[in-house]
């Protein structure tokens, strides 16, 4: 029999709603390996409750039986299995690994100006992910004003 706190850890695993596959079952009624299920609940003993997709609900045991989480990324739609990232968009939505390792190389950038005597021009560059690029430019000497107001811009006008 599982302790208090034992329980506790799983019902705060695995929640009302998750979605879940079957790795390993052992019993005579088990469902095939790769079944897909709803958690129903856990129970005052520690077991998951679950509507599996193909069959009626069953008890799975954590001890016996071998499921694993799987989510689907509110980004891209894919299914993942294993811990989520954290949205830098918002630092509390669940989205897939593959997701927030972009999310991440997007978040690294570093935007400063290069400025050319010749031409009285200065030019907005940015560094993201190993890729340098002119993002924008201006007429005049750098300064921090005209460096936003041009910053993705890059028509000119001449007179």
């Amino acid at each position: 029999m599982k302790s208090d706190k034992e329980i506790s850890r799983v019902e705060r695993t695995y929640l009302l709603g998750m979605r879940v596959r079957l790795l390993k079952r052992y019993g005579p009624q088990s469902p095939p390996a790769g079944t897909m299920g709803t958690i129903r609940c856990v129970d005052f003993l520690g077991y998951i409750q679950i509507a599996w997709d193909n069959i009626s609900g069953q008890v799975v045991v954590l001890d016996e039986d071998d499921i694993e989480i799987v989510r689907t990324c509110p980004i891209c739609g894919k299914e993942y299995t294993g811990y989520p990232a954290l949205s830098r968009k918002d630092d509390r939505t669940e989205i897939c690994p593959d997701c927030g390792t972009k999310e991440a190389l997007e978040a690294v950038r570093e935007i400063y100006t290069v400025y050319s005597q010749n031409g009285d021009m200065t030019f907005i560059m940015e560094d993201k992910c190993n890729t340098t690029s002119v993002v924008g430019f201006y007429y005049g000497e750098p300064d921090e004003e005209s460096t936003k107001e041009f910053y993705g811009k890059l028509t000119a006008e001449f007179e």
